[in-house]
């Protein structure tokens, strides 16, 4: 604070100056008491010389050699909105001779400028010592065209076994509906600003969600997720993050499986251009004990490239490797996968996006006791959406989907489309 008070002493040194030019402005006397000499006692007592100027400035309101020093001693005791406020008044009713009227007004620019330092700084002890709360709801409707993934045809390769109509692909409709709960937290009392060298950042995400088939109750979904992460910044280009993951799943009726996950990450930002490599480790708890096969840990390794082309365009890229060991040899797979996804923001209601993904996955044992060898498969997705908002508060979101899985085993070959309109709530 030092910097912008020695600068605003010298515009009101430049206006002492210019005094005469100033009290000619005036049509009151100067008042009997010596100015110079409150000015003086000013140093060692500021709030009483301020009152002094207040209380004569109540009689002598045309004083505008008065008022500004009361400005600049507001302006010394960070008071920055007072003093905003008597530069205001000189202006709007002094006859300020041009050259005055210039510094004046510099002095007025250099106290707003303190006056938005003063408020960045305290919503940064505001954001360190609260919690920022916030989160969405949201409500949709949706179609799919295979509800359960089935296969489209009885015949799955194998001569001895066809499956019964209820296996196979079927369409249906569905209702969505989804809570997300934010709460960040800065833990660097200092600084807040993105990017500060020190500045550490924690952050809470609870999800609840639910999709409720029409006809086919096997397909719901509910889920209860918790993400809670720690981001330091180790430099303006680097940051050093770990998140944990906590979920609860339960699929149709009775298949519930728990995950916890731990994530460390390492990010890279300059310009437009953001880097960031992660490492995944999860495991994977099947409550019903015909299901335990299918328990076992998960590795990802992740690189994700992010470019912001301009304030509309955003192109991001990233590649996966998975690695899982569950008990389940025949459940346990490599996989490689692919995916690019672009923003475009149209305007500030309407903004668009459309991702691609490929996956390859390769698993470790023979399918048995359907298929004598193990399955392989690759699936491609399609997605696009739209989100316009109505209001700051509310958007209407609209996604459609095609996955497309084809397999050596033609039990797991299967097409899928998905169409869904959501109505969004922030708050």
């Amino acid at each position: 604070m030092n910097r912008p008070v020695c600068y605003g002493h010298s515009v009101l040194a430049s206006l002492i100056l210019l005094a005469p030019l100033t009290e000619a402005a005036s049509l009151t006397p100067t008042p009997q008491q010596d100015l110079n000499t409150l000015l003086s006692n000013a140093e060692q007592q500021p709030a009483q010389a301020i009152a002094q100027l207040e209380h004569q400035l109540t009689t002598r309101p045309g004083w505008h050699r008065g008022r500004l020093e009361l400005a600049r001693l507001y302006y010394r005791q960070q008071q920055y909105s007072a003093a905003r406020n008597a530069v205001k008044q000189v202006v709007s009713n002094a006859k300020l001779p041009t050259t005055v009227r210039k510094n004046v007004l510099t002095f007025y620019r250099k106290i707003l400028q303190a006056e938005q330092a003063q408020q960045s700084r305290q919503a940064s002890t505001d954001y360190a010592q609260h919690w920022q709360l916030g989160g969405q709801l949201s409500l949709g409707s949706g179609y799919d065209s295979n509800a359960n993934t089935g296969p489209e045809d009885r015949d799955i390769g194998l001569r001895t076994l066809r499956l019964k109509p209820g296996a196979l692909q079927r369409s249906d409709h569905y209702l969505n509906s989804q809570l997300v709960l934010r709460a960040d937290r800065s833990l660097s009392a200092a600084d807040i600003t993105p990017r500060t060298t020190g500045h550490l950042r924690w952050r809470n995400r609870l999800n609840l969600s639910k999709r409720q088939y029409q006809q086919q109750r096997r397909a719901d979904i509910r889920s209860v997720q918790l993400v809670s992460s720690l981001h330091y910044q180790l430099t303006p280009q680097w940051t050093l993050a770990s998140r944990l993951h906590l979920s609860h799943l339960t699929e149709g009726r009775a298949s519930d499986i728990n995950y916890v996950g731990l994530e460390p990450s390492l990010q890279w930002q300059q310009d437009q251009h953001r880097v960031t490599l992660s490492v995944l480790h999860k495991d994977r708890n099947y409550l019903a004990s015909k299901a335990r096969a299918k328990d076992g840990p998960l590795q990802e390794l992740a690189l994700r490239y992010d470019y912001q082309l301009d304030r509309q365009w955003r192109l991001q890229l990233s590649g996966r490797l998975i690695d899982t060991d569950y008990r389940g040899k025949r459940h346990s797979y490599h996989a490689r996968e692919a995916q690019t996804r672009l923003n475009y923001r149209y305007s500030a209601q309407l903004a668009l996006w459309s991702q691609l993904r490929y996956r390859s996955s390769h698993y470790q044992a023979a399918e048995a006791p359907l298929y004598p060898d193990a399955r392989d498969e690759n699936n491609l997705s399609l997605r696009a959406g739209a989100r316009y908002r109505l209001n700051e508060d509310l958007s209407l979101g609209l996604t459609l989907s095609s996955y497309r899985n084809q397999a050596n085993h033609k039990l797991h070959d299967y097409n899928r489309q998905l169409a869904e309109l959501r109505l969004n709530w922030q708050f």
